[in-house]
């Protein structure tokens, strides 16, 4: 693996190591507010405020340079959506099942889409080939989460 891999492989596990602090400390806005959805607006919003400061002091991108002539395809403003879903089920499910339940079952669902997305090239991504032993290997994970989650 090249030094430029290993960095971002470093960096998506970090980005995943505080995914589960993420999930609890809004837990803890849904507690104090009584409200799922509350808590998950709260996140987003204090989201979009920090990448707003970002926007405007760290990026070269601005409105005028934005070529509205060419815009993605209505199904790429979506993302919004599933990310409020992703983070609401987030809170609602972590205190059902417990976070280490939570996130294989969220890990097998990434394994699952992402397969389906690599073999028919939705989104723009090239067709990849999926072979048995890869099914094998994301069953094996999907059984160790029921495994993991049903393990009184």
């Amino acid at each position: 693996m090249t030094d430029s891999k290993i960095f971002y492989v470093l960096l998506i596990m970090l980005s995943g190591a505080v995914m589960p602090i993420q999930s609890a400390l809004n837990l803890y806005l849904a507690k104090w507010s009584g409200s799922f959805t509350f808590a998950s607006m709260i996140s987003f919003f204090l989201g979009t405020v920090c990448l707003v400061f970002v926007v405007l002091f760290f990026s070269k991108v601005s409105i005028s340079s934005l070529d509205f002539s060419q815009t993605p395809p209505l199904y790429a403003w979506l993302g919004g959506f599933l990310g409020a879903f992703f983070v609401t089920m987030v809170i609602i499910s972590a205190p059902k099942i417990g976070m280490t339940s939570m996130f294989l079952s969220i890990i097998s669902g990434q394994l699952v889409m992402s397969m389906i997305i690599d073999k028919y090239g939705f989104f723009g991504f090239d067709i990849k080939e999926i072979s048995i032993t890869k099914i094998i290997a994301v069953a094996f994970v999907i059984i160790g989460t029921w495994l993991y989650t049903l393990d009184k």
